[in-house]
């Protein structure tokens, strides 16, 4: 189902975030790069939500340096809220997936670093890679 343009009218915040979701869910990552480039143009920036979902998507398409930018904003910003393991798990397993360990050991040491504790999907993705690569 494609959406309707959108119009350079006002629109809530809340509106983009729904529709940054939905790009994600169907994959159509252009569009949600665009209401990304235009929600900053606004001097806004997107729901954690939006940023989790945008993140994961790119980083199931691996499309990993895009997500790892997103990351670092986010970060920056400290916009991720509750949703913060669920960020790191996104991109820690993502970089395992492609052999990229080095980097996934960075995005653990930076949850470290910012007090955030591992979860359960944290380790099973942890243990995964580990076993996989017979260790």
């Amino acid at each position: 189902m494609k959406m309707a343009p959108i119009s350079h009218t006002r629109i809530s915040l809340s509106m983009y975030n729904s529709w940054i979701r939905y790009f994600c869910r169907t994959g159509e990552t252009n569009e949600a790069m665009s209401l990304l480039a235009e929600i900053h143009s606004l001097g806004s920036r997107p729901d954690p939500l939006s940023y989790v979902s945008f993140i994961e998507t790119l980083a199931s398409l691996r499309r990993t340096l895009e997500a790892d930018a997103l990351f670092h904003e986010v970060v920056r910003f400290m916009i991720y809220g509750s949703y913060s393991v669920r960020l790191y798990n996104a991109l820690v397993s993502r970089y395992l997936r492609k052999g990229q360990l080095e980097l996934a050991l960075r995005v653990l040491n930076h949850m470290k670093r910012g007090n955030i504790d591992k979860d359960q999907e944290t380790c099973e993705i942890l243990l995964n890679y580990y076993v996989s690569a017979g260790r």
